[in-house]
C-alpha cells in the first residue's frame, strides 16, 4: 500500500496541470494585480506632476462599469480602451484621447426588477470582464438580455443567444 502511495505523490505534479498550455493569464501577472512592469508606472512617475488624468467621458446616469476596462493595440492600429456596460453597451474608445471610435448597444438588458434581486441595481447586462484574443482582434464577453431582443419580460423570457460569434473589434 505504502509504494502506492509514494508513487501517486511523488509524480502527482507531472498527472496534474494547474495550468494549461493554452490558457494565459489575462490580468498580466499571477495575482492579479493588472500591474505590468513594461509601462513606465513606478510610484515616483506616479506621484509627478506630470501624472494625472488624460481624459474623462459621461454616460448614461445609470450606465454602471463591473467589467474592468480593456487596453488593447491591433495589429497595426493604434492602441484602444474597450468598455462594456451593465446596459449591454460596447465602446471602443482611442486611448489617447478619448474619443469614441464604435459603441453598440448588443441588446436589451436584462431588468434587475425582474429577479427583485438588489445586488446590481437597474439594469443587469455585461457584468464581467471580457477577455481579448489578440491572436485573431476578438473581444468574448456575456451579455444578458431577453429572448428576441425584447426589452423586458420577466425570467421565463432568457434565453442563451451565440448571435453574431465571434464578433470583430
Amino acid at each position: 500500500m505504502w509504494p502506492i502511495c509514494f508513487f501517486i505523490v511523488a509524480f502527482w505534479p507531472i498527472f496534474v496541470h494547474s495550468l494549461a498550455p493554452t490558457d494565459e493569464i489575462q490580468d498580466a501577472d499571477p495575482a492579479q494585480s493588472g500591474y505590468l512592469d513594461n509601462h513606465n508606472m513606478q510610484p515616483t512617475i506616479v506621484g509627478s506632476q506630470n501624472f494625472g488624468i488624460l481624459w474623462q467621458n459621461t454616460y448614461g446616469a445609470k450606465e454602471k462599469w463591473y467589467a474592468k476596462p480593456l487596453v488593447y493595440t491591433p495589429p497595426g492600429g493604434t492602441q484602444l480602451v474597450f468598455l462594456a456596460s451593465s446596459m449591454n453597451v460596447i465602446r471602443t474608445l482611442d486611448a489617447v484621447n478619448g474619443t469614441m471610435l464604435n459603441s453598440r448597444t448588443v441588446q436589451p438588458p436584462f431588468l434587475q426588477s425582474d429577479i427583485g434581486c438588489t445586488d446590481i441595481p437597474d439594469y443587469i447586462g455585461i457584468t464581467g470582464t471580457p477577455i481579448i484574443d489578440a491572436s485573431v482582434n476578438t473581444a468574448y464577453f456575456f451579455a444578458k438580455g431577453y429572448k428576441n431582443g425584447a426589452s423586458s419580460g420577466g425570467v421565463a423570457n432568457g434565453e442563451h443567444q451565440k448571435g453574431e460569434f465571434p464578433g470583430s473589434l
